[in-house]
């Protein structure tokens, strides 16, 4: 392997993630699953290799950073 092509930092990611909220009252704070995907949003955005995150809910972007 070249050792100028190992040095250099891969492109960083645009990374998305999706969860369904079902029709009707509910809210993201309802159960752990919802809870878990925006704290790995948050996560995500401090990562030095990510670009961007998105979270997709019922395929409408609500949070873009």
């Amino acid at each position: 392997m070249n050792k100028q092509a190992s040095s250099r930092m891969p492109e960083r990611l645009n990374v998305g993630v999706s969860i369904f909220i079902r029709k009707g009252e509910q809210s993201l704070w309802e159960n752990g699953i919802f809870q878990n995907c925006l704290y790995l949003v948050m996560l995500l955005t401090r990562s030095p290799r990510v670009k961007s995150t998105y979270l997709d809910v019922d395929h409408i972007v609500v949070a873009q950073t």
